[in-house]
């Protein structure tokens, strides 16, 4: 292995060489490391191995992974919706199939045939995500504009802050609907040392809730504000829940700056039958299109041929949508969006009001009798 620095001044050095993997670790001269991990991956060319010999999720390695070990649960950083899943077969002549995860069924399979095509074995990796993030959530009390949806934003900048002193000051969220959670990270902002641990309940209707056992430890301690912001892991058992709550165990104002809940949602079908988008032929602008308007009516000269609907683009992507478009004896066209849940409908149509070609006009513009009255039959 042969490296540059990127600068002169930095120290850098190979370390820790093994038939699998090296590393090398660069030193800035003001004292910052960074590592970087190159990994070897032998290939063999049998025709009856149906193994994987490593997978990545976004590129990094999964650690602790095993040729012979077909299921896994892996943690991904908040705000991350769908990983890409990739996988090397152990043997060059096998194939690898993936199911990549989706945002509702965060698991992805992988299938591996061997090249003699006699064996398959299939590798199944879970998915923790925080689902806790962007969910409805309510608190206790709450201090000025600190409201609790800012303890569930992805944004360390902002924060849900109690604003009465008093013990078991609360905030929870709604998962909305069972899942299993595999760990908690709450990230609280304070002025001194944390010298105790706020307790996690749990609960599968908001009412009735139940203490969770777990081990708390500081993973990370970082200065916020003028105050030190102290990432907290909660290790205990999984558990199911649909809300989760986090209390204050002693008086004080509680500052969380992010209330962070991994695990795994059983699948919500949605219902959403919006459009987020439609595209009409000849470069037509719908700058008018939105999408909880469902009626619209558009003016055509003589000469303009009617416009076909070229694309409808749904808000849920698991949405179906179909297209019935508009023809000189049917001058409307609809767009029927199907919710991913098969049942619920929603239909935009497009009526188009076109004018006449003085060629085509056989009416009469005006009709005088000299004496008499006419009467339309």
């Amino acid at each position: 292995i042969t490296f540059d620095k990127m600068y002169e001044n930095a120290s850098a050095e190979l370390t820790q060489p093994t038939a699998n993997q090296s590393l090398i670790r660069v030193t800035s001269l003001a004292g910052e490391v960074r590592e970087y991990t190159i990994s070897f991956i032998k290939r063999s060319r049998a025709m009856d191995d149906a193994s994987l010999c490593a997978v990545t999720i976004e590129g990094k390695l999964i650690d602790g992974f095993r040729p012979d070990q077909y299921e896994y649960l892996i943690y991904v950083e908040s705000g991350l919706t769908t990983p890409v899943i990739e996988a090397i077969p152990t043997s060059e002549n096998a194939t690898a199939e993936i199911t990549q995860a989706s945002v509702r069924l965060m698991t992805a399979t992988i299938e591996v045939v061997s090249g003699d095509g006699a064996k398959t074995n299939t590798y199944t990796i879970h998915i923790a995500k925080n689902i806790a993030l962007g969910k409805n959530s309510k608190c206790s009390t709450s201090y000025s504009s600190t409201a609790s949806r800012k303890a569930f934003d992805n944004d360390i900048n902002t924060y849900w802050g109690a604003s009465n002193g008093t013990a078991e000051e609360w905030v929870f969220v709604d998962l909305e609907s069972v899942s299993d959670v595999y760990k908690i990270v709450v990230k609280e902002n304070l002025s001194g040392s944390l010298d105790y641990y706020d307790t996690i309940k749990y609960s599968d209707d908001g009412n009735t809730w139940t203490s969770l056992p777990a081990t708390m430890s500081i993973i990370d301690q970082q200065p916020l504000g003028g105050n030190t912001l102290y990432t907290i892991e909660y290790t205990h058992e999984p558990f199911r829940a649909r809300f989760v709550r986090l209390s204050g165990s002693k008086p004080a104002k509680l500052r969380v700056q992010e209330f962070e809940v991994y695990g795994i949602s059983e699948p919500v079908i949605s219902s959403n039958t919006y459009l987020k988008e439609v595209k009409l032929s000849g470069g037509r602008s719908f700058a008018e299109f939105d999408k909880y308007t469902t009626n619209y009516t558009i003016s055509l000269s003589a000469t303009e041929e009617i416009p076909l609907i070229t694309e409808a683009i749904p808000e849920d992507a698991e949405a179906s949508v179909s297209i019935k478009q508009a023809t000189a004896g049917d001058l409307k066209a609809e767009i029927t969006v199907t919710a991913a849940n098969g049942i619920s409908k929603r239909v935009y149509t497009i009526t188009y009001i076109k004018a006449v070609s003085p060629l085509e006009n056989a009416n009469l513009a005006s009709l005088t009798l000299s004496f008499g009255s006419l009467t339309p039959e």
